[in-house]
C-alpha cells in the first residue's frame, strides 16, 4: 500500500473540475454490488477520459494506460464490502484519491498477508495498490465522502 498526499488546493481544484463534469451526467450507475448504503452514487467515467486527461496525467505514472476511472459519492452509513478489482495483477494498479471525507469517516481497510489494516481517510490522501488487493471501507459518518478512482496498467513495470 502506497500512501501519498495531494496538496489541498490541487485536491479542491480536481474536485471542482470533476463535479462540473458530473453535473452533466444525469444517471449515475448504482448497480455496483459491493457499494452499500443509502444515497450513494457511482459515476463510471471511461467515456469522459478526454475531459479528465489533465487529472489523469497528474495522478497516474507517465508510462501507464488507464483502463477504468470512476467516482464514488456516499453519505452517512455508506461503505464498500471487501472486494478486489482483478486477479490479473501483472503491472496493474488501483488508485483512490479522497476528495472529501465525512465527519468520523469510515476507515479504508485492506488485507495483506492475511492481516487486516485500517487507514483513516483524509482529504487529498492518495492510495495506490495492486488491483488484486482485497479492500473496502467501514461505514462513514454524517456528511459526504467522495473519491476519484483509477485503475491503470504500468507499461514499464
Amino acid at each position: 500500500m502506497n500512501i501519498s498526499y495531494i496538496d489541498i488546493q490541487t485536491t479542491k481544484q480536481i474536485k471542482r473540475n470533476l463535479n462540473n463534469l458530473l453535473e452533466n451526467i444525469t444517471e449515475p450507475s448504482n448497480k455496483i454490488p459491493f457499494f452499500q448504503g443509502n444515497n450513494k452514487k457511482q459515476y463510471h467515467l471511461n467515456g469522459y477520459r478526454k475531459d479528465l486527461q489533465f487529472i489523469i496525467d497528474d495522478l497516474t505514472p507517465k508510462d501507464s494506460i488507464v483502463y477504468n476511472i470512476w467516482s464514488c459519492i456516499g453519505s452517512e452509513g455508506c461503505y464498500h464490502d471487501l472486494h478486489q478489482h482483478s486477479k490479473d495483477t501483472e503491472d496493474r494498479e488501483a488508485m483512490i484519491l479522497y476528495l472529501s471525507v465525512s465527519d468520523k469517516d469510515g476507515d479504508f481497510i485492506y488485507i495483506n498477508n492475511d492481516k487486516k489494516f485500517n487507514i483513516k481517510p483524509e482529504i487529498g490522501m492518495k492510495l495506490t495498490f495492486p488491483v488484486d488487493t482485497l479492500h473496502g471501507s467501514t461505514p462513514q459518518g454524517k456528511g459526504f465522502r467522495q473519491t476519484l478512482n483509477i485503475d491503470y496498467i504500468k507499461l514499464n513495470g
